[in-house]
């Protein structure tokens, strides 16, 4: 890997990987947790209107075309911490990925037609995450889990913001985030690495340098006891989630808390999928999240069942975390040998690879994604002892939207 700032304050980092693809990878540091409060959602909406025409391609079919010609993938996604745009195609169209990448990014077209199509899309998008329970449930956890941290606010924004937005709004933010200082361009493939660095600096090398403006973000408060929050809806299933705060990836105890996940959440192998489907049959879905940002942290099991299982699968949840406190040695070496094929079987997809490199050099450091490993094989079983009783103990945001009747 190497990973360089340009002159302008422009990272760049290339990783050479024997694959018949390369990934392009376009993150600025901005998201719904950088936003004032009129501004809720404009990373979102800007990241919208990107793909809607640039200075060389002019109609979102140009930009789309270009790489979907070549087989390739274009895409992008908003965050709470960070906006990305990714293209992947065969390895020897790294020139194209740049080019059309660099042009949508840095010289959009910003047309009003275009922002008021892109608003009804969102508005859209919002009602889309309000109807479907499973999408909906995860925006009250995070507004009920961080009360202070704006990570509690939803990416999408609100209804009554997409609806006032206008082009110089949209303008103005992409001014003042989308600069070198915030922004890294990374490439994963079969690449010469001195040809990846030549390239992404020729692209945008014409950006001055500049760092965005950092709003002061509150600290986030210290839960002292179980919450409940509960909303009833006309649906066939419940959908439960118990959340805690845990660190953000920069704190060495989220490596200890990756283990936690791998013993709990490993798919259908994971106690909490074994303890609450395979034995008892409460529920069809169980899952387990552990997801640690730059900023914050939260470990969280998903369960979807009907509603008079919710008090079983809730104690068992409970359990479940107490007994990480009894860990032994084998239980963690199984986990750890679980979060190494994960990882390495994860990391053969190069735009994978891209984005984990991406995130981490976000996140922490770029050259942490080359210690993750390392950093796994060092956690013990007291590390997950410790890790459970300080941050998986009883102390959650428990968050249900339930069926009615039944």
């Amino acid at each position: 890997m190497r990973r360089i700032v340009l002159p302008n304050s422009l990272t760049v980092i290339v990783e050479r990987r024997p694959s018949s693809s390369v990934a392009v990878e376009v993150s600025v540091g901005v998201g719904s947790s950088n936003e004032s409060g009129r501004e809720a959602g404009l990373s979102h909406f800007l990241e919208h209107m990107l793909f809607n025409g640039s200075a060389k391609r002019p109609s979102a079919l140009s930009i789309s075309n270009e790489i979907e010609r070549l087989g390739g993938e274009l895409n992008g996604g908003t965050s709470s911490e960070q906006t990305c745009f990714y293209a992947k195609v065969p390895s020897r169209f790294l020139d194209t990925a740049l080019d059309v990448l660099s042009d949508m990014v840095l010289r959009p077209l910003f047309r009003p037609e275009d922002v008021e199509k892109e608003r009804k899309v969102i508005l859209n998008e919002i009602q889309l995450y309000t109807d479907d329970p499973k999408l909906h449930v995860w925006v009250l956890v995070q507004k009920h889990l961080f009360v202070k941290h704006p990570a509690g606010n939803p990416v999408y924004g609100r209804k009554e913001t997409i609806a006032k937005f206008s082009r110089e709004d949209i303008a103005g933010f992409h001014r003042r985030h989308y600069v070198p200082g915030s922004m890294a361009v990374t490439i994963v493939g079969d690449v010469d690495v001195d040809r990846a660095v030549l390239l992404a600096s020729r692209y945008f090398a014409g950006m001055p340098d500049a760092s965005a403006p950092r709003l002061k973000l509150p600290k986030e408060v210290r839960q002292h006891e179980r919450r409940v929050f509960r909303e009833k809806r006309r649906i066939l299933q419940s959908y439960l989630v118990a959340a805690c705060k845990t660190p953000p990836r920069g704190h060495p105890d989220s490596y200890a808390l990756d283990v936690a996940h791998a013993i709990l959440g490993r798919r259908s192998s994971g106690r909490m999928f074994d303890e609450i489907r395979n034995k008892r049959g409460l529920a069809y879905e169980v899952s387990v999240l552990h997801e640690a940002q730059r900023d914050v942290g939260i470990f969280a099991v998903s369960v979807i069942a009907d509603k008079n299982n919710l008090g079983r699968t809730e104690r068992i949840i409970h359990d479940e975390f107490r007994n990480l406190s009894l860990v032994t040695n084998p239980d963690v070496s199984e986990a750890k040998t679980f979060l190494e094929g994960d990882f390495l079987l994860e990391c053969e997809d190069t735009l994978k690879r891209a984005e984990l490199v991406g995130f981490f050099n976000h996140a922490a450091g770029a050259r942490d994604v080359l210690a993750y490993l390392k950093r796994i094989r060092l956690v013990s079983a007291g590390d997950v002892r410790r890790v459970a009783r300080k941050y998986l103990n009883g102390i959650y945001t428990l968050v249900i939207v339930e069926q009615r009747g039944g």
